[in-house]
């Protein structure tokens, strides 16, 4: 594996621009972990669950911008402990997006030691895809805002990300050139993996092959996590023991690659606990450069024109729709762009009439949240970014700090 010599240290440039120096505080810059995906997803109870993997009480619905913060232990007590501040993006479609385009999220300040966990839910299969994508979406132009802001400074750290993210996966790796890196960790987690367990084989696989070809396009790591919130009931039959036991182990692997991705960081290879999982009748754990097109492949009746491609996505996104969409599920704008051609090839009035009916009232539920409303809230949440991670750094020691487990 060849090095791509990146300059001087990535780390020392984040230094450099804090207000408090390493040489300081004696301990790394502060991670920041941004949390998102659709309402419902599972999303706070994923958070709970990587801080402490035994707590069993269910979150509270969130709005906004959740934030809470944990602190990993050091190896010598005497040690200042790694902080990273946690931030989930919750509440409907359009207030998600009014806080992922803000400056509140991923500041040219946040970037170096940025992580995002994009939260799709398998509950909701129709949806899935699309969610992913459009979260990606998000993060890739927020990202290059804070990239060119720091470009015009004359910066040298957006591009010193991007290489980061090559070296990583290595010069000899056979899709190299058509991975659009984003500079920053990233985890795709579909989640409630055990509503999904199952579907039918060719949905699976599906599925399965969607989600690796969006993760490995946007150089995200993959995990299926399920039983998240537990089993119901009492006594388990040996299927629901070793499903159990494999949800444990799934989050156990996520858990430790998060972990990596906040207090290590790219410019040290992750130790996995399990070997990848690419097999799509079982949990996937697929780490960021564990993947190729080549083996991913292409989706049936759909050709595929350029990998990476955003054409190749919106094939994805006509294979999906066609096996998981039903007339119960209001369609998304960009899947409904993707059948376009073919609901004017195979019209059904009474099929047709009916998607109307829903289409409507998809956008009068809406239409009421008002944009002032949701700009303001956005703007809240933006003011308190800063203050509430001041007032982490001032609790070191104190009795709600909260700990990795």
């Amino acid at each position: 594996m060849s090095v791509v010599d990146t300059g001087a240290s990535i780390w020392a440039q984040l230094t450099e621009r804090s207000k408090t120096s390493l040489t300081q505080t004696g301990r790394r810059p502060d991670a920041h972990l941004y949390v998102v995906g659709p309402r419902g997803s599972g999303k706070s109870t994923l958070l709970n669950k990587y801080i402490q993997p035994d707590r069993a009480e269910a979150p509270k619905p969130t709005e906004g911008l959740e934030y809470t913060y944990i602190r990993k232990p050091a190896a010598n007590p005497t040690d200042p402990k790694d902080l990273a501040h946690l931030w989930e993006v919750s509440g409907s479609q359009e207030l998600s997006q009014e806080i992922l385009n803000s400056d509140a999220v991923l500041s040219p300040e946040q970037v170096a030691t940025a992580v995002v966990a994009v939260i799709v839910d398998l509950s909701q299969p129709a949806q899935v895809l699309q969610s992913a994508v459009t979260n990606l979406q998000l993060v890739r132009a927020n990202l290059q805002t804070s990239y060119g802001w720091l470009e015009q400074k004359g910066s040298k750290l957006p591009e010193q990300l991007r290489l980061r993210a090559r070296k990583y996966i290595g010069s000899s790796h056979e899709d190299k050139d058509a991975i659009q890196h984003l500079g920053i960790s990233v985890v795709l987690v579909a989640a409630k993996e055990d509503t999904f367990r199952d579907a039918d084989t060719e949905a699976r696989k599906l599925m399965a092959q969607s989600l690796r070809y969006v993760a490995h396009q946007n150089g995200a790591s993959l995990v299926y996590l399920g039983g998240l919130k537990g089993s119901v009931g009492g006594s388990q039959s040996s299927i629901s023991q070793k499903n159990a036991a494999s949800d444990k182990a799934a989050l156990a692997s996520f858990r430790s690659m998060l972990s990596h991705m906040l207090f290590v960081g790219m410019d040290k290879r992750m130790k996995l606990r399990a070997e990848p999982q690419l097999d799509p009748l079982k949990p996937l754990m697929v780490p960021f450069g564990s993947d190729r097109f080549a083996d991913i492949g292409t989706p049936k009746g759909v050709d595929i024109a350029g990998r990476g491609s955003q054409a190749a996505v919106e094939g994805w996104l006509a294979a999906a729709a066609r096996t998981f969409m039903t007339i119960s599920q209001a369609p998304s704008q960009a899947v409904r762009n993707v059948l376009e051609t073919e609901q004017d090839l195979y019209a059904e009035p009474g099929i047709d009439n009916a998607r109307a009916e829903l289409d409507a009232q998809w956008k009068a539920r809406r239409q009421k949240q008002s944009p002032q409303k949701i700009a303001a809230l956005a703007g809240s949440c933006k003011a308190s970014v800063t203050t509430r991670q001041q007032q982490a750094r001032r609790r070191t020691g104190s009795s709600k700090e909260q700990q990795l487990s």
